[in-house]
């Protein structure tokens, strides 16, 4: 805490408005970094859930289950990949027709 912050808490003289401003802001700050890292910490530990549990279900399988899972996985990853290579197409498209996207 800031020096007037210090003699406000140990009944020295009052904060004038800017300076209880800039406390709030402080505070807030402070408050906003605490609750970004509790949902940093939130989503680390829900991947690792789902990376556990995906390693657990592949684990699980026979040999003929995880490689048509594999190939499923790799035909997927290729869909997802041929959609996002004709949306950019799209969009280049666009703007050369002089379009805003």
């Amino acid at each position: 805490p800031s020096a007037a912050a210090e003699a406000q808490r140990l009944g020295g003289p009052r904060l004038s408005k800017l300076e209880k401003k800039a406390l709030k802001r402080q505070k807030q700050a402070a408050h906003r970094l605490v609750w970004r890292q509790r949902a940093k910490q939130a989503a680390r530990e829900q991947r690792a859930a789902v990376a556990a549990a995906k390693a657990a279900a592949v684990a699980a399988m026979s040999a003929e289950e995880r490689k048509a899972h594999e190939e499923k996985e790799l035909e997927e990853r290729a869909r997802l990949y041929q959609e996002k290579v004709a949306q950019t197409a799209r969009i280049d498209a666009a703007y050369e027709r002089g379009l805003r996207v």
